[in-house]
């Protein structure tokens, strides 16, 4: 693996600069066409029998894809404030998957069928999901991806992403989402391909803002980011003299991990031991759960993780916490400390004898997830509906909610990366219009939300999660570690956000669609208690 050896400061945002409005960059190389077959009302799904579906819908499928669609519906418009870069198969499932994906992201395909300027057309075909849809059930069968070459990897990376990063007519990235998994491709590209995106992205603009979903290649990009960190920071350290002014020391690619529960425990290798519950469940290994993770079984997942990957509180590194899902169960975000000065340790990461159990230090945060009794589509054996509110008790007998539940987690990525960009944006716009103000003696203006990439109903309400949750209520901008802070508290309130849109997003049949009329009555019944 490649070591960056050098490291540049780039676009470093400070106060007094107006920082660049902001662009969120989706990877999605796995993409799928997404087939939906809908049984029959009260039908349930019994293997070996034969099943006539009632109906059958085409759709985009892949954690990336999800993402740009559920960004869309957020008002993040895509090519303006979004870009998607991707694999996508040759044939007619491909050609008609880039069809579907324009149409959701309201872009014209290009010739050879692309909905993006950041694609590649690769040789195999693209891949089908299907979704058999029962009551009360999602079950859903995923076929093998094609394989993709280190060329055609290459022309995604080097002709397609590196041209777009320099191109001074194109917004600078601000945000990084690395969704899912990979298609087959050489294992040496493989085992570090995110790795790279990130570092190209990031040795761009060092104050981007990145969530992974994914769990390939997570000890390359820990390295790479690790590694960027502490260049950086002894950059810093050896121009931090009389000379340097900047008064807004910034991180490199912070970094939080969304990750499910049951994924936690299976990447450290801890058993998922869950909570009493009187509703069973099953989680993404097939594991029959009564409940969701219980807190001693979370607590040793996340301390395993901390020794694995050597995240201490005096350690340099970027990855600021664990955004953990749990189904319908309650969520956490694992905010890990961090003890470092200003100028930060430059010795690179501690070594397994220098970690104990004193250094792995991290604050959870429980979240509620919203209720969905009552939101959305109802069905009754003769129609269908929304939101009915029937007084009838005889048709009360027959109804029942229809949950899509394919998505939601990518939903759940989008919303974080959308609210934490625009809280981020929105502060350093604020520090810079102040700075201004104060230098040339005229009167600060108010702050508003012109520079967020949600509507203004959305900001607000999560600008009132944060206050009504006293989340982050100063800001200053002295040390990496308060910068880091803050990026924390960010995230925090973001993630919150972000789980209203995974709920909204059950309530719709496509993936990951979103509603925001939903997700604005939703996000007021999430509350977070600290552990």
């Amino acid at each position: 693996m490649i070591i960056p050896s050098s490291y540049s400061a780039g676009n470093t945002i400070s106060p007094a600069i107006p920082p660049p409005l902001p662009m969120i960059l989706v990877v999605g190389l796995n993409p799928a066409l997404q087939k939906q077959l809908i049984l029959p009302d009260q039908s349930s799904l019994v293997p070996g029998n034969v099943h006539r579906a009632e109906s059958v819908r085409l759709g985009v499928g892949g954690k990336g894809q999800d993402v740009a669609i559920a960004l869309q519906c957020l008002g993040v418009n895509y090519g303006s404030r979004c870009q998607l870069l991707q694999f996508i198969g040759q044939g007619s499932t491909g050609d008609l998957m880039s069809q579907l994906l324009a149409a959701q992201l309201q872009e014209t395909a290009t010739a050879d069928g692309a909905a993006a300027a950041l694609t590649v057309r690769v040789a195999s075909a693209l891949r089908t999901c299907t979704t058999i849809i029962a009551a009360e059930t999602a079950t859903e069968f995923v076929e093998p991806s094609g394989c993709v070459t280190e060329a055609e990897v290459d022309d995604l990376l080097t002709n397609k992403l590196t041209p777009y990063l320099h191109d001074p007519t194109t917004p600078t990235i601000t945000a990084l989402c690395l969704m899912g998994s990979l298609p087959p491709m050489p294992p040496q590209i493989a085992y570090e391909v995110y790795a790279r995106i990130y570092h190209k992205v990031v040795t761009a603009t060092p104050s981007t803002l990145c969530v992974v979903d994914s769990l390939v290649g997570i000890e390359p990009l820990l390295i790479y980011a690790r590694t960027m960190q502490t260049l950086y920071l002894e950059r810093r350290s050896g121009s931090s003299g009389a000379g340097n002014t900047d008064p807004a020391p910034c991180t490199g690619g912070a970094i939080v991990l969304k990750i499910t529960a049951a994924e936690l425990c299976q990447l450290v290798g801890t058993a998922l031991q869950t909570t009493t519950s009187s509703s069973s469940r099953t989680d993404v290994s097939g594991i029959a759960q009564s409940g969701g993770i219980s807190m001693p079984s979370l607590a040793e997942a996340i301390v395993e993780f901390q020794m694995r990957y050597k995240i201490s509180c005096f350690d340099p590194h970027p990855l600021i916490g664990l955004a953990i899902t749990d189904g319908p169960h309650p969520a956490y975000f694992v905010a890990f400390e961090k003890e470092q000065h200003e100028a930060g340790i430059t010795n690179g990461p501690p070594t397994e004898d220098e970690i104990d159990y004193d250094q792995l230090r991290f604050t959870m945060y429980k979240y509620s997830v919203p209720s969905l009794v009552g939101h959305g589509t109802t069905t009754t054996s003769s129609s269908t509906t929304t939101n009915t509110n029937s007084t009838d008790e005889e048709e009360k007998e027959h109804t029942k909610f229809v949950l899509y539940p394919i998505g939601a987690g990518d939903a759940v990525a989008g919303g974080t990366i959308a609210a934490w960009t625009s809280l981020t944006t929105v502060a350093a716009t604020t520090a810079a219009t102040t700075s201004t103000a104060t230098t040339t003696s005229t009167a600060t203006p108010s702050a508003t939300s012109s520079s967020s990439i949600l509507s203004d109903a959305c900001f607000n309400l999560v600008q009132d999660f944060c206050h009504t949750q006293q989340i982050n209520p100063t800001r200053t901008h002295h040390t990496a570690t308060t910068i880091l802070q803050q990026q924390q508290q960010d995230a925090l309130a973001s993630f919150a956000f972000g789980l209203a849109c995974g709920s909204a997003s059950c309530l719709q049949p496509e993936n990951s669609v979103v509603k925001e009329r939903d997700v604005l009555r939703l996000f007021p019944q999430i509350v977070i208690d600290k552990y």
